[in-house]
C-alpha cells in the first residue's frame, strides 16, 4: 500500500513538473521558428507567425509584449511592428492612430490584395498613410504597367505598420481592438547567443497577415 500510496505521488509530482514546463517548451518551439542560423549572421523574422499552432501563437504574443513593456520602460522610444486583425484602409488606420499622432512616428506600412499571396511595403513620409501610398503606385506604374500592380491599387489591403513610440503609446496600442500582433526588433536571447558565436543579428520585418496567406 505504502509503495502504490508513493508511486501516485510521484506521478502527480511528474505531471505537475510537465504541465508546468509546458508552455516553456512551446514558447521555444515557437521562437525555433522564428530564428534562422547563418554562417555570419542570425536572421530574426519580425512579427511572423507562420507554422506555430493557436497555443505557440498566444505565447509568442504574450511574451512579445511584456518584452515591450519591460524595454520602453528603459527607453524613451521603441520601433514596433504591428500587425492587424483585418485589412483595413487609410481612412480606418488614421481614425485610430491620429489620437497619438503627436507622439509617434510611422515608418512603414503593409498592404496586399486580400486572399492572395504577396505584399507591399512603403516608407511613410510626414505620418501621411494615404500620400505615401498614392506615391508607391505613382512610382510603380512608371516602370510597370502591368495587370498585377493595377489590381493591387484597386484592391489592397493595409494588414501591418511600423511606428516609433513611447512606452505610454506602446500600453495603450495593445489594448487597441485591430491589434493582432505587436512585435519589435529585439530578440535579447538571439543577441546573447551573436555575442558567444562572434556573429550579427539581421532583423527582417515579416508580419503576419490576418488571411494567413504569404
Amino acid at each position: 500500500m505504502k509503495k502504490l500510496i508513493y508511486l501516485l505521488v510521484s506521478l502527480m509530482i511528474i505531471s505537475i513538473i510537465v504541465i508546468n514546463c509546458m508552455p516553456s517548451f512551446a514558447l521555444a518551439n515557437a521562437k525555433d521558428n522564428l530564428i534562422v542560423e547563418e554562417k555570419e549572421k542570425f536572421k530574426v523574422f519580425v512579427g511572423c507567425l507562420e507554422n506555430m499552432n493557436n497555443v505557440e501563437k498566444k505565447l509568442i504574443k504574450e511574451d512579445r509584449k511584456s518584452l515591450i513593456k519591460k524595454i520602453t520602460s528603459d527607453k524613451n522610444s521603441i520601433n514596433v511592428l504591428i500587425s492587424f486583425n483585418k485589412f483595413t484602409d487609410a481612412d480606418e488606420l488614421n481614425s485610430i492612430l491620429d489620437k497619438y499622432s503627436s507622439e509617434i512616428v510611422i515608418n512603414s506600412i503593409w498592404f496586399s490584395i486580400p486572399g492572395k499571396d504577396g505584399r507591399a511595403m512603403k516608407k511613410v513620409e510626414n505620418n501621411d498613410i494615404q500620400k505615401s501610398i498614392t506615391a508607391f503606385f505613382t512610382e510603380a506604374k512608371i516602370d510597370n504597367k502591368d495587370n498585377e500592380l493595377l489590381e493591387l491599387e484597386e484592391k489592397y489591403g493595409i494588414f501591418a505598420i511600423e511606428l516609433n513610440c513611447n512606452s505610454n503609446i506602446t500600453e495603450k496600442l495593445m489594448s487597441e481592438n485591430i491589434i493582432n500582433h505587436i512585435d519589435t526588433y529585439y530578440y535579447p536571447e538571439v543577441e546573447k547567443l551573436a555575442l558567444e558565436n562572434e556573429k550579427y543579428v539581421s532583423y527582417i520585418s515579416l508580419p503576419e497577415k490576418p488571411d494567413g496567406t504569404g
